[in-house]
């Protein structure tokens, strides 16, 4: 897959195809109906003889309007890009979004389109806006059918649940990692590299891996099961089963042995012995299936332990169902 910084950047390139089929979009997630419609983007350029190519913003746009929104992204651009070559898609464009792109008026924007991506099918989801004040959607882009083909793929339900990114956001924010999973198609994963932590968990017989993480978004504080993966290019749709440890995770403050601490991001091999001296610096993903818990502030470090004992427990009953 070939990625350009910018539309710009494409119009050399892609002047020597006839066409393309594209699908534009912030794609945060790369969610079930993400893939959905990045599949009918591939199929639909394999029979037409096109290469497919999909233009995504970064910042995501709402991040750009509003920063603080920063902590609430699903998917760093790198993962998003690793997500489109999993997919098979052809181009990427990064298309930066800044003061000058943001303002840009729509009939502009999808003059552009043809010209310099060379569109010949276009693809979006039905609530797409872009230009300024928002003011292209679908319905603008129906009218210049003359340019290119205009299609909006409807999302189809998973197991009763609406498929949005907004969604998969509240899911993980609230701790119920169970219907991310659901919405993604995969576990939700926190990536990042193993750091030294205060080594707490060492002194009641449960040694934990630190993640210092680069993901964005943290679930709610407690304790969870899934799976730790140590292969440090890891794909971003499935689990990499070759390396993969049964692990229950704690995320928060260990109230119980240090007070207020910096909240951490732990996890304990279930049924594994690891070597932390290699762990140090290398980097991991912590694959989130179920929540088990909050977090609670125990009265003594043995009931902490007697605890843990149970959330193992349980951690293996959920994994292995």
């Amino acid at each position: 897959m070939h990625i350009f910084k910018h539309i710009d950047e494409a119009k050399d390139t892609l002047s020597k195809f006839p066409g393309t089929v594209v699908c534009i979009g912030n794609f945060d997630g790369c969610h079930l109906g993400h893939q959905h419609l990045m599949r009918h983007v591939i199929k639909t350029s394999k029979a037409a003889g096109y290469p497919s190519l999909a233009l995504t913003f970064d910042p995501n746009p709402k991040i750009y309007f509003k920063p603080e929104l920063a902590k609430t992204v699903i998917y760093t651009i790198d993962q998003k890009i690793r997500a489109f070559k999993e997919i098979g898609i052809d181009f990427t464009v990064v298309q930066p979004f800044n003061d000058e792109f943001q303002k840009i008026d729509p009939q502009e924007f999808t003059e552009s389109l043809k010209r310099d991506l060379k569109c010949h099918s276009l693809f979006v989801g039905k609530n797409f806006k872009f230009g300024r004040d928002r003011a292209g959607d679908i319905d603008f882009l129906k009218t210049h059918q003359n340019l290119f083909k205009v299609e909006d793929i409807p999302v189809k339900p998973s197991e009763g649940c609406t498929i949005s990114s907004t969604r998969i956001r509240e899911a993980i924010s609230s701790g119920n990692v169970a219907v991310a999973h659901k919405l993604l198609g995969r576990p939700y994963s926190i990536l990042g590299k193993i750091s030294q932590g205060q080594k707490l968990g060492r002194t009641i017989g449960f040694p934990t891996a630190n993640l210092d993480p680069e993901s964005p978004l943290i679930p709610k504080p407690g304790v969870y099961c899934g799976y730790m993966s140590l292969n440090e290019s890891p794909t971003e749709l499935t689990l990499d089963k070759s390396h993969l440890y049964q692990c229950v995770f704690n995320i928060g403050r260990n109230p119980t042995v240090g007070g207020d601490l910096p909240l951490s991001i732990e996890g304990h091999a279930l049924d594994e012995t690891w070597d932390f001296d290699y762990l140090y610096g290398k980097q991991c993903r912590f694959y989130l299936t179920q929540r088990i818990r909050s977090e609670i502030k125990f009265d003594s470090l043995e009931d902490l332990k007697g605890q843990i004992y149970k959330d193992c427990s349980s951690a293996r009953d959920l994994l292995n169902q």
